[in-house]
């Protein structure tokens, strides 16, 4: 095996009490046609992404096919080997823990070790290289950034990992993104489940459980989320304009629904926010 860049954390008691704590990660690691065994496992949650070719990882009997565009989510202290069948098989990893990774995996239904498609894998990709800097940096406080960037990645993974089966990833949300243009160019006017529907020619139940697969969200929910993100370039931009007429630009039916949707989505006002952000460019100009 090729070892590429690496960095393990010198970690202190301190950090392991964090809800989340980084313990290391590798870049452009080339594995070998041998078997990797480790019959104990691994004492903590890796994410191994790979970049090029492909690899068998063997969990309990059962071989898992890991390839480009796709990684294995390993958990702790579960026996497993892996080795490359399409050489060379080049793969970046990604090592964490914390007391609150467990119930945080729960609450998204995954509870046990498995392969996974990704969307957008640079993403992850740069999270890696985040860590290794940030783990060479001599920053006093630099346990707490390596637990806000491996919440990052939890979150990265929430979004853009999928389980390996039925229609791949990238098809499935290249299927959405004529639903996702329309909601961007016409969230300003009223919208229904139906009429997204109708874009992809299927039902409205359909959509929903698309959208829940893909976004990790209901439809309603993700175009409350895009009208609020406009509203706020609304706000800043027209800092006279009444909130009434920022809610119905934004595509709100009421300016109270809007309101509330507001301080539901950004934990404040829109008056509030309007008039935290404007204080701070005028402290900042």
């Amino acid at each position: 095996m090729r070892i590429g860049d690496f960095i393990f954390a010198l970690l202190s008691e301190k950090e392991k009490k964090l809800p989340l704590y980084l313990v290391g990660a590798g870049f452009d690691f080339h594995q070998e046609l041998d078997p990797h065994k480790r019959p104990k496992g691994y004492p903590h949650y890796q994410w191994i992404q790979v970049v090029k070719g492909s690899g068998e990882m063997t969990i309990d009997g059962e071989t898992l096919l890991v390839s480009e565009n796709q990684g294995i989510l390993l958990f702790p202290d579960v026996p497993h080997e892996y080795h490359a069948i399409d050489f060379p098989w080049i793969v970046n990893w990604f090592t964490f823990n914390g007391y609150y990774i467990k119930d945080f995996l729960e609450q998204i239904h995954i509870g046990k070790t498995n392969v996974y498609s990704v969307v957008y894998s640079d993403i992850f990709t740069g999270t890696i290289r985040k860590a290794i800097n940030l783990l060479r940096s001599t920053n006093s406080i630099k346990d707490l950034e390596a637990s806000a960037l491996v919440y990052d990645f939890l979150i990265s993974f929430l979004k853009y990992a999928y389980l390996s089966d039925g229609d791949s990833v990238s098809n499935l949300h290249s299927r959405m993104n004529p639903v996702l243009e329309y909601i961007n160019e016409n969230y300003a006017k009223p919208i229904t489940i139906e009429e997204l529907a109708d874009i992809l020619s299927i039902t409205p139940q359909y959509l929903c459980i698309l959208f829940k697969k893909i976004i990790k969200q209901r439809p309603i929910a993700y175009l409350n989320n895009v009208r609020i993100n406009k509203s706020k370039d609304i706000l800043l931009k027209n800092s006279l304009l009444k909130i009434e007429e920022v809610s119905i630009r934004s595509g709100f039916e009421s300016s109270s629904y809007f309101c509330s949707i507001f301080r539901k989505i950004e934990g404040l006002s829109p008056g509030k926010f309007r008039e935290l952000h404007l204080h701070q460019k005028y402290l900042n100009p």
